[in-house]
């Protein structure tokens, strides 16, 4: 089930969020992630949060700000079971058209959001790693 994100679900997200971070960025130090923590949290609770929850539990999230995807995170256990997909899905019903910024490291996500429509616009060279821009359009 997909819902709208509700402040009691902040400190499930934002562990959701530490973690698919370090796991999913090894050539990022784990330690850029937690001196951003408190920022991202800040965001979080501003953003359009939207949360999947499997068996009552937390298995992921996706937020936006407008049309912009500032993150998708599925809880490790939870990957690859169609748990993105359903998030992106569920957004784009929403919205006519969406971007997002990812690492170009990160080539499992990449390839995710290749498959579900989304192109590559542009790379941009950016700390702590290169970054390309994606887009999707209906």
């Amino acid at each position: 089930m997909i819902r709208k994100f509700k402040i009691s679900d902040v400190n499930k997200v934002m562990s959701i969020w530490l973690d698919s971070n370090i796991d999913a960025h090894s050539f990022v130090p784990a330690g850029y992630w937690r001196d951003n923590f408190e920022y991202a949290e800040k965001q979080i609770k501003n953003a359009e949060i939207y949360v999947y929850e499997k068996c009552g539990e937390t298995a992921g999230f996706i937020g936006l700000s407008g049309n912009y995807i500032e993150g998708l995170f599925v809880k490790k256990e939870y990957r690859s079971l169609g748990i993105g997909t359903a998030l992106i899905d569920f957004v784009k019903h929403k919205k006519k058209e969406l971007s997002l910024n990812v690492y170009c490291q990160n080539e499992k996500a990449v390839k995710f959001y290749i498959k579900n429509g989304f192109e590559i616009k542009e790379k941009l060279d950016l700390k702590p790693a290169d970054e390309y821009v994606m887009a999707w359009e209906k």
